[in-house]
């Protein structure tokens, strides 16, 4: 099985002696590289999979959104690497075929409600919950935690607007409801329903290995 931290801390090792670094810059860049292996082979798989079932296009939009989101809210995921490869593998193009299938039936109004019922419901959910702590990264100080709050905000607000904009221009308006649902999915990930969700999933991969 790939094991990215070898490759991570092997690359690492090797940059940090040829570039003549210190431990603690060496640690950083072993870290930066597991997670940018981390993103990029996730990011392969899942496209890859939304490409065979003809979804291409709205996971795409789907990653984008919840991923920029969960900068700044956070989130649970699951433990291990290789459980939330297979997680978001799955999940993702799988809302990705909701929504192409919802797209194909629904009008101009329901896009609308769909809209104005998301905004609320994403807002408080980010009042409440927002930032979202994982085992890794915690944000104790409440300074941090109301300026990621406030950014969760903003990053939502960006998202609505634009999909309230293609949604009056008439232009994209396929990618209305799948900016609407990453938005959704990744409020959802925060919640205390939310933790619950992932660990189930984390706990039935991790009993399937």
């Amino acid at each position: 099985m790939l094991n990215i931290n070898r490759i991570a801390v092997k690359t690492g090792v090797y940059l940090a002696r040829e570039l003549n670094l210190n431990r603690q810059k060496e640690v950083k860049i072993i870290f930066g590289m597991e997670l940018a292996l981390a993103a990029v082979i996730k990011t392969i798989s899942v496209m890859l999979l939304a490409y065979l079932l003809g979804v291409l296009k709205e996971t795409m939009v789907l990653v984008f959104t919840a991923g920029v989101f969960r900068l700044a809210s956070g989130g649970e995921h699951c433990r291990a690497f290789y459980r939330c490869l297979v997680g978001g593998t799955l999940v993702f193009p799988l809302l990705g075929i909701v929504v192409k299938t919802l797209n194909a039936v629904i009008n101009f109004q329901v896009y609308t409600a769909a809209i104005y019922v998301s905004v609320p419901v994403v807002f408080a959910i980010v009042w409440k919950y927002a930032p979202g702590d994982t085992e890794n990264k915690r944000i104790p100080e409440k300074r941090e935690k109301a300026r990621y709050k406030r950014l969760s905000l903003y990053i939502a607000s960006v998202f609505f607007i634009v999909a309230e904009l293609f949604l009056v221009a008439g232009v994209f308006t396929e990618f209305v409801l799948a900016i609407l649902t990453g938005l959704v999915w990744q409020a959802f990930t925060i919640t205390p329903a939310g933790y619950r969700f992932i660990g189930g999933i984390d706990s039935i991969l991790r009993l399937s290995k």
